[in-house]
């Protein structure tokens, strides 16, 4: 992915996301693999609003809202516990304990940013498979690696506001969490 970037162009998609900092492990690899943001370049993450805005302008209109909202949170912690599959939407995901500090997150992008909903099916993509028969071949290909590495918990310390140009995407705004015990750039 590529680093913070400034930008006018308009961009195809967008989201606000809390990303997952994973070593190369089965989850970069499977992600690599299986789903299009990953081949694109966009980390493992959790999506607060997706799709978000349109373009640049737009997304300058709530950038301060968001960062000030984002600057009184505290860095949220959160546990991978379950491996499921999902046949319907063809996705294997990695699916996280409730949390209430991350419910917190999603109600605030919401009251800032009423145009959309907030993402009310929490996951972590592992894989979006083309067919019911293909998703179980990647969990029999990859799901004892992943279950293997579960439960695990990982601390958040800021939230990304990313968009896709030119088929790779791009984080163009980190909103950092109250006194980060260390922000890294992923």
């Amino acid at each position: 992915m590529t680093s913070v970037t400034e930008n006018t162009e308009p961009f195809y998609l967008s989201a606000l996301v809390l990303p997952v900092p994973m070593d190369q492990n089965p989850v970069t690899a499977i992600r690599e693999k299986y789903t299009v943001d990953g081949k694109r370049g966009l980390m493992p993450h959790l999506s607060l609003v997706y799709p978000f805005v349109r373009n640049w302008d737009s997304y300058q209109v709530l950038k301060q809202s968001l960062q000030v909202f984002f600057s009184q949170q505290q860095p949220v912690s959160i546990t991978f516990s379950s491996l499921e599959k999902d046949p319907t939407r063809k996705l294997l995901y990695l699916k996280p304990s409730p949390n209430k500090d991350v419910d917190k997150l999603m109600a605030g992008c919401y009251a800032i940013w009423q145009e959309k909903v907030p993402v009310t099916f929490l996951h972590l993509t592992l894989a979006k498979a083309k067919n019911v028969e293909q998703l179980h071949k990647i969990e029999l290909e990859f799901g004892d690696a992943v279950r293997n590495l579960l439960p695990f918990t990982v601390e958040i310390p800021q939230a990304w506001f990313c968009a896709e140009r030119d088929r790779e995407w791009h984080i163009f705004d980190q909103l950092n969490f109250k006194n980060p015990s260390s922000v890294e750039s992923y």
